[in-house]
């Protein structure tokens, strides 16, 4: 697992920001790495943010931990989310990974 989520993240790195359009709207994706450390083995991190033809802004943060053969993931979103919620995303993914 920790060999995929290394390949992931090479893989992501070169769609850091982008634009797609839906329906004749613009929506541009950006994308920023998050320094968030689990108890894994492996950590990973990172905050996007669409920019939507309407002037708003939608945020999600997405943290992943991996330990073994076992992944987790957590997500936060809503309009306002930053990076200091790595830390609570992190505390849920320990206690998953402890379980283990």
């Amino acid at each position: 697992m920790t060999q995929q989520l290394a390949a992931s993240q090479a893989a992501a790195a070169p769609c850091k920001s982008f634009t797609i359009e839906v329906g004749g709207q613009k929506i541009t994706t950006e994308t920023a790495p998050v320094d968030a450390k689990s108890d894994g083995d492996a950590s990973f991190a990172a905050l996007t943010t669409q920019h939507l033809a309407t002037g708003q802004a939608q945020t999600a943060l997405t943290v992943t931990g991996v330990k073994g053969n076992l992944a987790v993931t957590a997500v936060k979103a809503g309009p306002a989310v930053t990076q200091a919620a790595s830390a609570e995303l992190i505390k849920l993914i320990n206690t998953v990974l402890a379980h283990d």
